[in-house]
């Protein structure tokens, strides 16, 4: 029938054409098509091979409702969900606003403070499990969080979980919507809440991802290690977000040959998405795939919010820019080096120099050459103007280099360099 295996999902087989893809869950399948000739052909042979029904479009799947409008696609388990209160007697409850209690902080229960039936609380988790998966997000760190304390559920721990099934009732109509507006971006959001588990400081990471204006993808777990710092708590979350980004851009790249779209992460903590972007040996994958561009994507980018950082406006660049921003970006730190080596070797000293006013971009020769000849004779006074000096300069050429590289002129950075180029000889020289 000519179809393969997809390589983000076995479960999921696309057509050589690309016409047609089938989703497959036990005995349930879906059909997806862009050539409705296509799709009549691949039934005929479904017809042929296997012994099924064919129900037309889909309207419910998995306890799914799928509701069709001129707009888009809702996606909703009111009914589901209607069965689940009736099942556990909160059909008639009085709602509340919130899934849990800010005010209350559940841990572990002990033996003896274990309800006579654990198995009504695990079958109430189980419940809503499913719920959070299919269309319910604002769950997920709630039901994860209650799931943890299954095996010996307290008093406290069951009446937590019942607040969840009150606020279900007073939400039973929340509800997915996917438009049928094209997307222009694939936007995944990361967070962390730092040692929110009091009985083992471990860490929760939640993240989701929106393809245009349409929520794909959510997540919440606990973390598998303890955190030290909010900044680790953080940087790991990022760092598994950028996992899952890296999946739904395989997975969209695999179903749609060229497609049109920007792939960005964002987080809300700079330090983290420093050393994300910094880190070169833990998120190899991460730097390869999402910074470079994996995939000869021209749209890809990587936007991380950060307007008072050099690292939150280098995620935003083009991607051929982004090794020059980076070494924009160490140049402080190069600076700084010298000026520790610059009473163990001149020569060393005087390279470090050179190479800061080479990159400088237009930078002009800032009497260097005389400042240079007196930090030769250890003259402190001179080098404390030197590195005035070059602090100066510093900022001015990082600001011009990060003014053309976003604007594109490869060739004004060219020729700004080849002139600081001769500013430095003239200055040696000197």
């Amino acid at each position: 029938m000519r179809f393969r295996k997809a390589d983000f999902d076995p479960c999921v087989f696309i057509h050589k054409t690309g016409e047609v893809v089938i989703a497959i869950y036990v005995d349930d399948i879906l059909i997806f098509y862009w050539s409705i000739e296509r799709k009549n052909r691949v039934s005929l042979q479904l017809h042929a091979e296997f012994e099924m029904t064919e129900t037309g479009t889909a309207n419910w799947v998995l306890g799914i409702h799928l509701i069709h409008t001129k707009t888009g696609v809702i996606l909703s388990q009111e009914a589901y969900l209607k069965r689940v209160l009736i099942k556990y007697g909160f059909d008639e409850s009085r709602p509340v606003a919130t899934p849990i209690d800010s005010n209350v902080h559940l841990q572990k229960g002990t033996e003896a403070e274990k309800i006579d039936d654990p198995t009504i609380y695990q079958s109430i988790i189980g419940s809503l499990m499913y719920a959070v998966i299919g269309t319910r997000p604002d769950l997920a760190y709630t039901v994860t969080m209650l799931s943890q304390f299954s095996s010996c559920a307290t008093k406290a721990h069951l009446t937590a979980v019942h607040r969840v099934l009150r606020y279900l009732k007073g939400t039973l109509d929340w509800s997915v919507f996917y438009a049928k507006t094209p997307p222009t971006a694939l936007i995944g959001f990361s967070d962390a809440s730092y040692a929110s588990d009091i009985d083992d400081r471990r860490s929760f990471t939640s993240h989701c991802f929106m393809l245009g204006e349409a929520l794909i993808s959510w997540c919440s777990y606990k973390q598998r290690s303890v955190a030290t710092s909010t900044t680790e708590a953080e940087y790991m979350a990022l760092s598994d977000t950028s996992r899952q980004l890296i999946w739904l851009r395989n997975a969209i790249h695999e179903l749609e040959r060229k497609p049109k779209l920007s792939f960005i992460l964002r987080g809300d903590n700079n330090v983290s998405e420093s050393t994300l972007i910094n880190s070169s040996s833990r998120l190899e994958d991460f730097h390869e795939s999402v910074i470079s561009g994996a995939g000869n994507d021209e749209n890809d980018s990587t936007d991380f919010p950060g307007p008072n950082t050099l690292p939150g406006r280098i995620i935003m660049l083009e991607k051929e820019h982004a090794t020059r921003v980076i070494e924009v970006k160490n140049l402080r730190s190069t600076v700084e080096d010298g000026f520790r080596r610059v009473d163990k070797r001149f020569d060393e000293l005087n390279t470090c120099i050179r190479w800061i006013v080479g990159f400088s971009v237009g930078t002009t020769g800032l009497g260097l050459g005389g400042m240079i000849l007196k930090v030769f004779y250890y003259d402190s006074q001179a080098r404390a103007e030197m590195l005035a000096a070059i602090d100066t300069a510093v900022d001015r050429a990082v600001g011009k280099a990060i003014t053309r590289i976003e604007s594109g002129d490869l060739k004004g950075v060219a020729a700004g360099k080849a002139a600081a180029g001769a500013a430095a000889q003239s200055a040696g020289k000197a």
